[in-house]
């Protein structure tokens, strides 16, 4: 019998990670997946403002309550989603970064302001950096639901994730694809031969996606990625694997997106190729 996909969202409580339980089910209900909810053990205090008047009882009783009713919402929102929970009291990164390997997206917070005092921020750059599969981190502004998905690129060495991901995605939401290369010099000529060649094989593969190409010029790739995906629904990014250590696209660049994009992100990892059906 062939696996049922899975996407795990962290989920605290706090606003943003409302945002990702929201971002985790669409994406799960639009490729045929099955949603975890995934929760790190917190002190009792923090649950103070969940538990609104009732005393707060220990904290994996709360805990409980919290998830029970963050899957409630799912299933009334979702009518067939399957919704599975999970509770563990170990550190919040350290939990998402297990469960990933047995993930197809792993959904995380941007920040951890809201109801519960996590620092969500500090999460997401690790699971961010570390996961084994795509990792999409929202909470800040959303993104523009008709926008183009955007895919950073560099143009000399395409990560085959990100580009598959970002077709992927642009095909189930019915979506154009932008495909962006940043160069220092107004000269995209060589580049734009290069990214035309690594989109060959995603083009046959999704003809029915509409794809454009730009060359945004820029020292600052980050800065210049956020620009060119100002009307976005989503940003896709890659990461590498270099001598045995995770690595991010140019330097901090998936790093740098984490920290300060508004709009969804998300990283995909270097070894994540495959596109589920």
């Amino acid at each position: 019998m062939r696996r049922r996909g899975l996407v795990v969202a962290g989920f605290d409580g706090s606003d943003p990670s409302w945002t990702a339980v929201d971002h985790a089910a669409t994406e799960a209900v639009l490729r045929g997946h099955d949603v975890r909810l995934v929760h790190a053990l917190l002190p009792a205090h923090a649950y103070a403002e969940t538990a609104l008047i009732r005393p707060v009882e220990d904290p994996a009783t709360e805990a409980r309550r919290l998830l029970g009713f963050a899957r409630g919402y799912l299933q009334r929102q979702h009518g067939g989603l399957r919704v599975q929970v999970y509770i563990a009291g170990r550190p919040a990164g350290d939990l998402l970064l297990s469960e990933a390997h047995a993930a197809d997206l792993v959904v995380v917070g941007r920040r951890g302001r809201g109801r519960l005092p996590v620092r969500l921020g500090s999460v997401s750059a690790q699971v961010a950096r570390h996961a084994t599969c795509p990792v999409a981190v929202v909470g800040g502004a959303p993104g523009h639901p008709a926008g183009p998905v955007v895919v950073g690129v560099d143009a000399a060495a395409p990560s085959e994730a990100a580009i598959a991901y970002a077709f992927d995605t642009a095909d189930r939401h019915g979506s154009d694809l932008r495909a962006c290369y940043v160069t220092p010099a107004w000269d995209p000529r060589p580049a734009g031969e290069l990214l035309d060649r690594a989109l060959v094989p995603w083009r046959a593969r999704f003809p029915h996606v509409p794809v454009h190409t730009e060359a945004v010029p820029g020292t600052d790739p980050a800065a210049a990625l956020l620009q060119a995906a100002g009307d976005a629904s989503l940003l896709v990014v890659g990461c590498r694997q270099q001598d045995g250590l995770r690595r991010l696209l140019a330097g901090s660049v998936s790093h740098t997106l984490v920290q300060h994009a508004g709009l969804p992100l998300l990283v995909a990892a270097g070894n994540a190729v495959a596109v589920n059906g």
